[in-house]
């Protein structure tokens, strides 16, 4: 009898093999007939299919047991559950109103969940507490979503302290629990609260949201107390709006209305996790068990953070990390230093090489041709402007400026040639610079003098005939700027997180990545009748995309070709051969990242050239 039968490999044509073979040793050699038309044949193939789809079913239940291959989110929550860690459900998006009064006003506030909302009328977000107001300017936080207030009394409270909700996409940020005019603390938990009344949010196994309460909420609170709840339906990560969105009119009181706009784009707004994202994180809280104890815990909490992409902790107290304890940082004995590199994932950036500014990163600023400098606060023009036509006048105009969050106009001019050659420099009602041959400057225009959407234009004289005139226009912003001002959030959002795990005296420096997109130039080659021929090329591009992507590599980290080599060998089992011939950036087969640069391959950066192989 065959016994060497593997129970993990139990698939249709296996099993009907292995009960053709039992067969035969049963039948002593008897039964030999294995045709299609033999009857004892159809009922060993419909045994064999019984068992496979059996089979099926059993591996399936087996394989929701483990988070490597777990299907079902319903399962992945469940395995979450047994080391502590709780997928994050929907949250809104939220942003910086500011809002400023047309008049002079005391003591006035903003009830909370008071809509603000687009010229439109079809997108709404909503402050969530109640806004003090005074007069001039204001600044505070709103949130997407539709706003939904329900009642409900102690006596519903079952006896686990659990509240269900009936709605789904909640945003879990946005929930105001109120009782007899007090708001409740919101805290991680509620079933370890310390003799407050307080409460959490979570999601059962049924995929049903709950308030859990204390379970001493008894203690506290009579049977027919009512508590009042307040959130708003969120349309998660299709909720963000960009800068500007957000314009209208509240009326305070009677002559005193509060204007209100949003200068940034949103924040956050999540869909509830994904399985692929569970599998992801879940191994990553198993490790720190939501505590910081080693230097390695802060990079790993800041993965829950998206535009934080790396982080570096050190111990002042380790004379291996090279620091020496600031005078002013308080306990000598409990104190570190934690860099944080961010990345955001919508950063449009560039590498630029310039005279002035050598691989700066920058972004398109209101649509001309200005690149902005997140190192040093620069925006400049595209390229320098060169005028040397002989023996005639050459003109440039049009550089119309957006002044907001622009805090002075720097121009660098150099001419070369006689006093007869003049550059003319114009803005607005200043008067016109006159610049003559020889003069290498910086022509400044201060923030007083800058007017919205006017028109700085440049005349050069070339009047000696070899006269040669250059200039490059520098826009330096306020430190406010939108890119600022989200990473200061993710940082102080980042930091509060640290404090509650960790209470020390914590020094924070965060610092922008530079992306490195080089062009990558290649050859591969297969057989040319096989079907995926005139797919190979895109596969290939995105697989590379897909390496190389922020969730799988580091800052900091170099790419060789080697490597690229290998993981597109390894991938595509029927590619025969690889040759690549250009990397761009790339020196002695890498290209090798400083600690806050970041390589990443762009699918349309890849050129993949599919060639028929042709053997040795």
């Amino acid at each position: 009898m065959n016994t060497n039968f593997s129970y993990d490999r139990m698939d249709y044509y296996s099993i009907l093999e292995y009960l053709k073979q039992q067969a035969s040793y049963f039948s002593n050699g008897a039964w030999t007939d294995f045709s299609d038309g033999d009857l004892g044949t159809v009922l060993l193939k419909l045994m064999a299919m019984n068992a496979d789809t059996t089979n099926f079913q059993v591996e399936k239940g087996i394989s929701e047991l483990y988070l490597d291959t777990v299907k079902e989110r319903v399962n992945a929550i469940a395995l979450c559950k047994l080391v502590g860690y709780e997928p994050r459900h929907y949250q809104s998006a939220e942003v910086e109103v500011v809002a400023s009064t047309t008049g002079m006003i005391f003591n006035a506030s903003i009830p909370a969940f008071t809509a603000f909302s687009n010229t439109s009328g079809n997108v709404y977000y909503y402050n969530i507490e109640d806004i003090p107001i005074m007069s001039g300017l204001n600044r505070f936080k709103a949130y997407q979503g539709t706003p939904r207030e329900i009642t409900l009394s102690v006596g519903e409270i079952d006896n686990r302290g659990r509240y269900y909700l009936s709605d789904y996409n909640i945003g879990t940020n946005t929930m105001l629990v109120r009782q007899a005019g007090i708001t409740l603390k919101h805290i991680e938990n509620a079933l370890y609260g310390e003799g407050e009344l307080c409460y959490s949010i979570h999601i059962d196994l049924d995929n049903t949201l709950y308030i859990q309460f204390p379970t001493y909420y008894e203690t506290i609170l009579a049977p027919n107390t009512d508590i009042s709840v307040q959130y708003l339906l969120t349309d998660g990560s299709t909720g963000s709006i960009g800068a500007g969105i957000l314009n209208g009119e509240l009326r305070l009181s009677e002559g005193v209305s509060l204007i209100y706009t949003n200068n940034y784009s949103s924040e956050g707004g999540y869909d509830p996790e994904t399985v692929e994202e569970i599998r992801r994180n879940a191994p990553s809280y198993a490790k720190t068990m939501d505590t910081l104890v080693t230097l390695n815990d802060f990079r790993i909490l800041a993965r829950e953070y998206d535009g934080i992409s790396d982080v570096m902790a050190l111990d002042y107290n380790f004379p291996e990390s090279g620091l020496v304890q600031p005078s002013d940082e308080g306990d000598v004995n409990d104190a570190y230093k934690v860099n944080l590199y961010m990345l955001l994932n919508d950063s449009d950036t560039i590498i630029k090489d310039d005279d002035e500014i050598d691989e700066t990163k920058g972004e398109y600023i209101n649509n001309s041709n200005f690149y902005y400098d997140n190192s040093t606060n620069i925006i400049f023009n595209e390229a320098n402007q060169t005028y040397s036509t002989a023996g005639e006048t050459s003109q440039l105009s049009g550089y119309p400026l957006s002044i907001d969050g622009i805090l002075e106009i720097l121009i660098k001019i150099n001419i070369v040639g006689d006093s007869s050659d003049t550059l003319l420099v114009n803005y607005s009602d200043l008067p016109t610079q006159v610049y003559t041959g020889g003069i290498d400057t910086i022509y400044r225009i201060s923030k007083d003098d800058l007017i919205e959407n006017d028109i700085l234009s440049f005349h050069f004289e070339n009047n000696s005939g070899n006269g040669i005139a250059t200039f490059s226009v520098f826009l330096v912003k306020n430190e406010e700027d939108p890119t600022r001002t989200v990473y200061k959030n993710l940082v102080q959002k980042y930091m509060d997180d640290v404090k509650q795990k960790k209470p020390a005296g914590i020094q924070t420096f965060y610092y922008d990545v530079n992306y490195i997109r080089p062009h990558i130039v290649m050859n591969v080659y297969m057989n040319d009748e096989d079907l995926r021929y005139n797919s190979t090329s895109n596969a290939v591009a995105l697989f590379l995309q897909e390496t190389y992507s922020r969730t799988n590599r580091k800052i900091g980290e170099a790419v060789y070709t080697s490597h690229i080599f290998k993981e597109i060998l390894d991938k595509f089992d029927y590619i025969n051969y690889l040759e690549i011939l250009s990397v761009e950036y790339a020196s002695a087969g890498a290209i090798k990242p400083n600690n806050t640069q970041f390589v990443e391959l762009l699918a349309d950066n890849i050129t993949v050239n599919v060639l028929p192989y042709e053997g040795e």
